[in-house]
Formats: structure tokens, C-alpha cells, sequence
């Protein structure tokens, strides 16, 4: 359908049910025969903001100026459905020539270019711009032309494209409201939407005073060759009047003169006679392909890592890749100045050769062996002795020699230098992938000192992506937080003595009580080291909730952008626990972290009140508890409009047991994801059964499609992971040392069919070939069996 016909339709719109059958007409003519319809019980679900679970997953990320920016981005379901609702609002609406941002046909580029050649430049920021649109003002512009809604559609697309949100109001009280989030489909053309008649008031505005005026989202841009923008003035007077009477607040943190001879710049963008980035864009570039050229591809990588992380919340996780950044600012670059000027074929054609030859020549042990054996001659290790221990894949124990041997004859700081610097060479050496080696070093470098104060614990880096598959140890792990004799209290009440009083004085005994079982320094549990090549997102997870982050303000909970922990921020809980000797670290209330640190809206549904809320939700985060599991796996799948069997969905209340419950959850999104595509057969069945091995318990979570069948061969390459390709590769990826992952189902096998059991997770090997055996009795449908031990 083209845009004029899906508006005609939209002006008749008139029940919810109409709404239905327009958005299913529209999938229908974007997916075809892949569309799976919307039900009216997801439309029911999703336009109530009540119901918090489902609809949006909360998180912050840091803005350049180093404030927080906090982004609600939609579930998988209902974000499909703002998807195709856009459709129809940009059908009915056209923004005004003064709007830049989220415009088809304008961007940044033509909002600079409105403000080129002038002697003034001024820029204001609306403060809080999308959560200051609350759910009563979109729902009444929907009444209003070109829209004119009823009242019961305006209801229901108010409620789909708004979020209950913890917000300030303008007497700075915090309340709860209902609002437009940043991070949803449809709010970009909705706050322009809003903004229709602040557009047209400013646009007077500028023609009174001879300007220049332009939008692009909460960033206002004027200019002008003459001067009108003195403090007391009557535009700015005008101005702010205007703002403030369409129910925004000017951010005056944020507004800016720029006066001839500055630099003008505009939405990130120079601009004097023409168009431009800055000169430090493309001098920060041009380095970064130079000492690539000139010194190989990891002392590039090295520097590019160093000064990502410097301007962007460190997360091992999400360690950038070089190639892939510099060619996005290379495509940036080219929008900018185009595709012939000389600056960008210079760059663009140097940064082509340089992937030919990092791609086509296998050089790196050149290039860095001749630094290692340069350190090498301080101690009595050869470099032929590092090189056969390299191979293998056991680097802390040759990290552990040679601080043995160095220590005897150079000083500790040459020793961290060679240890640093030999780490640096054997990670670029064992590993291929680009982001997994960042990651090691980063993890290498920075505990390098626990290295120099112990004994160096011996680990094994195994497959391509340093992953091991190891269960057992990793619930094991998590256990210390019930029986260590320090740790479990971080998670627990402290409990106290004969004499009536705590067993630690202050934050620090305890914190330096903590960090040591959970380093392991005594040698008598599991450090948490031996966590990271098993599950790095659960190592992170646990790391920066109970030590220092390596940046002050890392979100140790992604999920909800949560960086409150013990060590973030600084000293808070060191300070409060001086004031308030007789209490312990639970019972801070949260008004004690400066506001920047405190979550800005309801976190799993709760309002967090005290540190104890925070540290519930960081028990939620390794352990499934009471019937959390239950309620996950009824969410996941409820909305899939296939029928879940209640008699066997009761075996998963009450279920306890350690694990990653974040990467859990998006498994079986997944596995839900991939189960709706095939809806033939609507009939499900999830159950846990519990068992033993040995004495090794277990309980294994079986998910059923019944009577869904794999036509594929088992020698198909989805069904055998090849290229970690499709839903079964993600799932894996997931679960790594999390639990056993196995299917079962009907596959074919040469020219006849039969019933297998292919087995993804199940050696420490996370790359072992998947394991197929024959079922001795016939598969009721296609089963995924996650298989976890207690």
C-alpha cells in the first residue's frame, strides 16, 4: 500500500478493531506470507502502561556532555507494533519546514546547512525532552488534525506509545507519571507532532527578529548576521515565554552563543562557508590509519580501545570493533563532504588496503616477537620456553614463571611492564576475533597486579572464542554467596555478635573481607577470575556490583542501567557508615547517592527506596527464586497465541537454582521467537523435571512444541551451528556454561526420518561438534531441553 492509500483507510479508523486490521494490512504487504498477524490481546496487553512487564526494557547510556541519558527501548512484540503504527502516523502527518530530525529527506547535514555564512549562531536544549511529554497531551493531539481520532483509538495508540516513568516535576518533587520514552518507533514523529505549534511560534519568532530558525528533535538552532541575543533581551525574553508556554523548559547548561570568530558548529557540524566536521574528526582518523600502517594492526587497536572507553561507559561486553568504527566514520564522513572529495578517497582508500592486508598477510608473530625477546634477556626464559608453553593455550602459567624469574633481578615496575607486555603479544596471538581479543587484554591487564601479589592460577583458554562450557563451576561460584564466611553478607543481613555488635567496623574491613574470597586469596574457593572465560557477562555482572568498576560509571545491571553498587559511586557508603556506625550497607537510603546515580524510573516494577531494594535485584540477577522462573517462561510465551498446557507449567513453581537469569531470559526469547514462526501447531508444553546424575542434581526445563517436526537433514548446517549461524547458534551462545542445551525432534537422515537428540552443550569444549544419538522412543514435536544443576 502507498502512503495515500493507507491514510485514506486511517481517517475511517474508528474501534481498536480497526486499528487491527489496518496494522495486519500493512505487515501483510511489508513481510508477506512471513507476517504473522497481531492479535487484539496484544493490543489489549500492550496499550496498558500498567502492565510493566513486557513492554519495555530500561537502561542508561552516557551522553558526551557526561550526563545520563536513559533509553526504554520496546519488547520485541510491541515494538512490531509501533513499527507499523509509524506507518500510519507518517501517512497522516508532515512536519513543518523548520523540522530536521526524523524526517525522511533531512538530517543533521540540511539542519546545519540552514545556519552557514552567519555572525551569530544560537543554540538552546529542551530539558528532559521526551519524558516531559506526558500521555495525556499525546493522546489529546491525536484528537486533533490532520489526525482527528476518536477517542478510543487515541486511547489505544496514547497507551502503546507511552511508558510509566519516575520523572521531576517543575517544583523538582519526583512522581510517577505516565510519558513518551526515548529509545521507542513512534516517539521521534510524535514529539514532532507535539511540537507542531512551538514550531510555528518560533518560526514567527525568527521572522520578527530577522533569523534564521531550525529544529532537530530538543536541539533549537537561530541565526543571524546581526545581533538580538543579549540575556535581557526581548528575543530571549520572547523565547523563553514561548517554550515554557508549550509546557518545556529551556536546559540553560546547554544554551550557547556562538559569536563571529568562533567555530560555529550545529548538531556536531561546522559551519563557516560550507558544511564540515571538525578538524579533529578527521585528525583522529588519519592517526589511527597511520599507526595501523606504520606499526601494525594492535598498537592501532590499542590506542582506538584506550580512547573509546575514555568518552564511553566501559563495558568488557561491548568492546568496540576498530574496522567496523572506522568505516562508519568513514560513511559519516563521506555523507558529509561526498563521495569524490579528496579527504575521504585519501583516507578511504588507505583504510581498503590496510583491511587487504590485515585480511591476506598473517604477520602479527613478526611484528611482536621481536619486543617479547627484547624483555625476555632480563630473565633465564627463552622465548622457544614461551612459545611451546603458549601453545598451550596455558598463558598465567607463563605469566607466573616469568614474574618467578624476573623478580630475582629487576625491580617490581620492570616486572609488570614485561608481564603487560607479554599478555598484550599472547592475546593478540591466541585470538583471531577482533572484540575477544580487546576483551583479553583488557582483562589481562587489569588484574595484573593480583597476578604479582599471588601465586598465578593456572587457566586454559579453549576454541576460537576462549569460551569453556563449565556448568558445575559456575553454580559453584555462585553458592559462596550463601556459604563464605564474608561474601554471602553482601547479599544478606549481617548478622551480630555475642557482644551485640557487627563483626566489621566500617565499609572498608568489609569490603577488604569480601574482595578476598572473592579473589580467592586464601586458595580455598573459586575466584572470580575463573568466571571470565565461562560466562564474561556474568563475571561482569558480579565484578562491578561488589569492586571498583574500570570506569566510575559503568552499569554493572545493562538490563535497568543500574550503577549503583558497593564502589559506585566512591565513597558513599565509606562515608555513611562512619555517620551511621550501628547500621550496616542494606539499610543506606537510596536520597544519600546523588541523584545522577539513582535509576530514574521503577526497576522490575518496584520503586527503589533503600541499597537492600538494589541488592534484591542483583539475587534476581544469578539466581531464579521462589517463582520467578514461572512467571518468565508464562510472559515469554504468552503473548505467542499458542496454548500453554497449566497442568505441566505448574512443575516450574518454586524452582531454585544459580544462574545468569538476564541471558536465561533472552534464550528463551529466542527459543520463543523461533517457536511462533512455525504456528501450524499451537500447542506447548513447558515443564522441569528434576534428576540426578551420580551426585550431581539437576533439573532440566523442557520446552515442547507439540507435534512440530524438522523436515531438515542432520547434516543441515543450522541444525550442525556451521558459521554460528541461526536461532539454535544464539541460543547456545546464551547458555555457555550456564546449562546443557540439547533438542529433540524428527530430523532425516540420509533418505529416511527418524528421532534424534542433538546435543549443542555438553563438554567443556564449547565448539565440540554437536552429539546426535537415536531416541528410543518417538518425539512428541520439537523439544529444547535446558538442562540446569543445583
Amino acid at each position: 500500500m502507498d502512503k495515500g492509500e493507507i491514510a485514506k483507510k486511517a481517517r475511517i479508523l474508528q474501534t481498536k478493531t480497526d486499528l487491527l486490521a489496518l496494522l495486519n494490512e500493512i505487515k501483510a504487504d511489508d513481510l508477506g506470507e512471513k507476517g504473522y498477524p497481531f492479535v487484539l490481546r496484544q493490543i489489549n496487553y500492550y496499550c496498558n502502561p500498567k502492565n510493566t512487564k513486557g513492554r519495555f526494557v530500561t537502561f542508561a547510556i552516557l551522553k558526551k556532555s557526561g550526563g545520563i541519558r536513559n533509553i526504554a527501548a520496546p519488547s520485541n512484540g510491541l515494538k512490531m507494533l509501533q513499527t507499523y503504527l509509524n506507518v500510519i502516523l507518517g501517512s497522516l502527518y508532515t512536519p513543518s519546514s523548520h523540522v530536521m530530525g526524523f524526517v525522511k529527506g533531512r538530517s543533521v547535514i540540511t539542519n546545519a546547512s540552514r545556519h552557514l555564512n552567519q555572525n551569530y549562531v544560537f543554540n538552546i536544549d529542551l530539558k528532559d525532552f521526551f519524558s516531559s511529554i506526558p500521555q495525556a497531551r499525546v493522546w489529546k493531539r491525536l484528537q486533533l488534525p490532520p489526525f482527528s481520532f476518536p477517542q478510543e483509538i487515541a486511547n489505544v495508540i496514547a497507551g502503546l506509545c507511552c511508558i510509566e516513568m519516575i520523572v521531576q516535576d517543575e517544583q523538582g518533587q519526583v512522581r510517577t507519571k505516565y510519558v513518551l520514552p526515548q529509545g521507542a518507533p513512534t516517539s521521534p514523529v510524535i514529539t514532532n507532532m507535539i511540537c507542531d505549534t512551538l514550531d510555528r511560534r518560533l518560526s514567527g519568532l525568527a521572522a520578527r527578529f530577522g533569523l534564521n530558525f531550525s529544529r532537530y528533535a530538543d536541539d533549537i538552532t537561530f541565526s543571524s548576521l546581526h545581533y538580538v541575543y543579549s540575556e535581557n533581551g526581548a528575543f530571549r525574553k520572547e523565547l523563553k515565554r514561548i517554550v515554557e508556554g508549550q509546557n518545556f523548559t529551556i536546559n540553560e547548561a546547554k544554551t550557547r552563543l556562538q559569536k563571529k570568530g568562533d567555530r560555529h558548529e550545529v548538531t556536531g557540524l561546522i559551519v563557516s562557508d560550507r558544511v564540515n566536521v571538525s578538524r579533529t574528526y578527521v585528525r583522529n582518523l588519519r592517526s589511527l590509519l597511520y599507526i595501523w600502517e606504520k606499526y601494525g594492526y594492535d598498537a592501532a587497536n590499542e590506542k582506538f580501545v584506550y580512547y573509546y572507553l575514555d568518552d564511553k561507559p566501559a563495558s568488557s561486553t561491548c568492546m568496540p570493533n576498530m574496522v567496523n568504527v572506522i568505516e562508519g566514520k568513514l560513511q559519516y564522513l563521506k555523507m558529509v563532504k561526498g563521495g569524490d572529495n579528496p579527504v575521504y578517497l585519501n583516507l578511504y582508500s588507505k583504510f581498503e588496503l590496510l583491511q587487504y592486508i590485515y585480511h591476506n598477510k598473517d604477520n602479527g608473530e613478526e611484528q611482536s616477537m621481536s619486543d617479547v625477546e627484547s624483555m625476555l634477556h632480563q630473565s633465564s626464559m627463552s622465548v622457544e620456553g614461551v612459545v611451546a608453553q603458549w601453545k598451550n593455550r596455558d598463558i598465567f602459567s607463563i605469566t607466573g614463571t616469568l614474574l618467578n624469574e624476573c623478580k630475582r633481578s629487576v625491580s617490581p615496575l620492570i616486572v609488570k611492564k614485561v608481564a603487560a607486555s607479554l599478555m598484550a603479544y599472547l592475546s593478540a596471538s591466541l585470538v583471531n576475533n577482533i572484540k575477544k581479543r580487546a576483551e583479553l587484554q583488557w582483562y589481562m591487564l587489569r588484574d595484573i597486579n593480583d597476578a604479582m601479589n599471588g601465586q598465578p592460577r593456572t587457566r586454559k583458554i579453549d576454541g576460537e572464542e576462549e569460551k569453556i562450557h563449565r556448568p558445575k563451576l559456575v553454580v559453584a561460584f555462585l553458592k559462596q554467596f550463601t556459604s563464605t564466611e564474608n561474601l554471602k553478607y553482601t547479599t544478606h543481613t549481617w548478622e551480630r555478635m555475642i557482644d551485640g555488635k557487627y563483626k566489621w567496623t566500617d565499609f572498608d574491613q568489609f569490603f577488604h573481607s569480601y574482595e578476598s574470597e572473592l579473589k580467592d586469596k586464601t586458595g580455598s574457593g573459586i575466584p572470580i577470575f575463573d568466571i571470565y572465560n565461562c560466562n564474561i557477562h556474568l563475571y561482569n555482572l558480579v565484578r562491578n556490583f561488589l569492586l571498583p568498576p574500570s570506569k566510575e560509571e559503568y552499569p554493572w545491571q545493562t538490563d535497568y542501567g543500574l550503577k549503583l553498587s558497593y564502589c559506585t559511586p566512591e565513597g558513599v557508603i565509606q562515608n555513611w557508615m562512619k555517620e551511621n556506625p550501628d547500621k550496616q550497607p542494606m539499610e543506606i537510603p537510596l536520597s544519600v547517592f546523588p541523584e545522577s546515580y539513582r535509576p530514574k524510573q521503577r526497576v522490575q516494577g518496584q520503586t527503589l527506596v533503600d541499597f537492600r531494594d538494589v541488592i534484591d535485584i542483583f539475587k534476581n540477577a544469578i539466581e531464579y527464586r521462589d517463582d520467578n522462573l514461572y512467571w518468565d517462561v508464562s510472559d515469554i510465551f504468552k503473548l505467542t497465541d499458542f496454548s500453554l498446557d497449566d497442568s505441566v507449567l505448574d512443575t516450574l513453581s518454586g524452582i531454585t537454582f544459580y544462574t545468569d537469569t538476564i541471558l536465561v531470559r533472552e534464550a528463551l526469547k529466542i527459543i520463543a521467537d523461533n517457536i511462533i514462526v512455525r504456528p501450524q501447531h499451537r500447542h506447548l508444553k513447558v515443564q522441569a523435571i528434576r534428576g540426578k546424575d551420580g551426585d550431581q542434581k539437576y533439573v532440566s526445563l523442557e520446552i515442547l512444541h507439540v507435534e512440530s517436526f524438522s523436515n531438515k537433514s542432520l547434516d543441515d548446517d543450522k541444525l550442525q551451528l556451521k558459521g554460528n549461524k541461526g536461532q539454535l547458534s544464539a541460543v547456545k551462545q546464551k547458555l555457555v556454561s550456564l546449562c546443557d542445551f540439547s533438542v529433540e525432534s524428527r530430523f532425516r537422515k540420509g533418505d529416511e526420518m527418524g528421532d534424534y537428540r542433538i546435543d549443542y552443550l555438553y563438554s567443556e569444549e564449547v565448539n565440540a561438534e554437536p552429539r546426535v544419538t537415536k531416541l528410543d522412543a518417538p518425539a512428541e514435536g520439537f523439544k529444547y531441553i535446558l538442562k540446569f544443576y543445583l
